[in-house]
């Protein structure tokens, strides 16, 4: 496959943070230059150089987030879970620190508790990077609850990553030799020192990724390897799926609920990067504010990836119609005819179809195939399918 470009979202980040510390009255000296986001939720996405280890790079875009539960609070900063009863969207204050290796403190506060995401760059040995001039080998996310209630509370935590390894999106997930297709749920006993995330097994030269989910010789109480569509939507309980192939790679990190005295902190880590040994360019991209988006869904035949003149101009125009364009993503679904039997292969076909528009303009593609997984289900679809579950949903994200 091709490889993208991300020359055009790399020069977006260096002129958005040039603007944003000319704004600053904080002291600019090398290293040491910081940059403040306000009202951001602090996540954030990961690449090796022009290779992407997690899904949303090169834009600044990401499907990976935390959950915080607080007795029967819950606390993230994933929007997409913000529907969901008595679940809380964070948003807070980003400073970013460094020139060129960043390290990133997000500060969240709800109610009397205070919730802090740190994302520092660590070396081989799992040791932070203080010469930000180095490239870091992995990125370690520490998220910290401090409760000032005045009372005991009970508090648990989950870090999930969408890992997604160059257009990989069901990246083969595996403990030293042994290499997992299927979801898996592990206890701590179970649960090994580093994961390893391959695009390609087969390939010794193709991008591999991993996941450090033991900090210190801490471990979570629960890791589950499977599919990123249902463990995104988990705000506590994790369904076990274990056995159960998948078709879109994630990794969840669950730490139980225990209790937290007044004016006490806890903290839960982890970690995610390169496999030592492997040359490190890892480059971190935060949720970016004032990247706003534009949708359109181009829909095909049954059974077919074939575009047709009206899919095409809808393309043209949402193109020609937008300036300063960072990259798209591109998601990719079937409908409920015929079963889940071929329906991601062609809700990968009908993305390809799509993305070469997009790779002869430059502009850098994300793509995520869903197959029949957010179909419509019943009799009538089942049996004829749905046109409106037959497309590809273009999301373009512009300055």
């Amino acid at each position: 496959m091709k490889p993208f470009s991300i020359s055009l979202t790399a020069l977006t980040f260096f002129v958005f943070t040039t603007s944003l510390l000319a704004q600053t009255k904080d002291k600019v000296a090398g290293t040491n230059a910081s940059v403040v986001l306000e009202e951001n939720d602090g996540r954030f996405t990961l690449g090796n150089g022009d290779k992407r280890l997690m899904y949303g790079y090169p834009v600044p875009l990401s499907t990976s987030h935390f959950v915080v539960k607080i007795d029967t609070i819950i606390l993230t900063n994933s929007p997409w879970l913000v529907k969901r009863k008595g679940v809380h969207y964070l948003k807070g204050k980003t400073i970013l620190e460094g020139a060129y290796t960043l390290k990133a403190v997000t500060e969240y506060q709800y109610k009397k508790y205070t919730i802090k995401q740190t994302l520092t760059p660590i070396d081989k040995d799992m040791k932070e990077i203080v010469d930000k001039n180095k490239f870091a080998q992995y990125y370690q996310t520490s998220i910290d609850v401090t409760n000032a209630s005045g009372a005991n509370a009970k508090v648990g935590a989950i870090i999930l990553y969408d890992t997604m390894i160059e257009d990989n999106d069901a990246a083969v997930i595996g403990v030293g030799k042994k290499k997992f297709t299927t979801a898996q749920k592990l206890l701590p006993a179970q649960i090994p020192n580093a994961i390893q995330v391959y695009k390609d097994t087969a390939n010794a030269k193709a991008s591999v990724g991993e996941c450090r989910p033991v900090i210190g010789g801490k471990k979570p109480d629960e890791l589950y390897i499977g599919n990123w569509p249902l463990l995104h939507g988990c705000t506590w309980m994790v369904p076990d799926e274990t056995g159960t192939p998948y078709h879109d790679s994630g990794i969840l990190l669950k730490w139980k609920e225990k209790d937290l005295a007044n004016q006490a902190t806890t903290q839960y880590n982890s970690a995610y990067g390169l496999p030592a040994g492997t040359v490190s360019q890892l480059k971190i991209l935060m949720e970016l504010p004032g990247v706003k988006s534009k949708k359109v869904a181009v829909y095909f035949d049954l059974g077919k990836a074939d575009l047709d003149l009206n899919g095409d101009m809808a393309m043209q125009n949402l193109v020609n119609e937008t300036k300063n364009i960072i990259g798209v993503t591109l998601h990719g679904h079937s409908d409920a005819a015929g079963g889940s039997k071929g329906a991601m292969e062609l809700s990968v076909k009908r993305i390809e179809v799509v993305k070469k528009y997009f790779d002869a303009k430059g502009i850098p593609v994300i793509p995520k195939p869903h197959g029949n997984f957010e179909a419509e289900m019943n009799e009538v679809t089942n049996a004829k399918g749905n046109v409106k579950d037959r497309k590809v949903v273009i999301e373009l994200f512009y300055r």
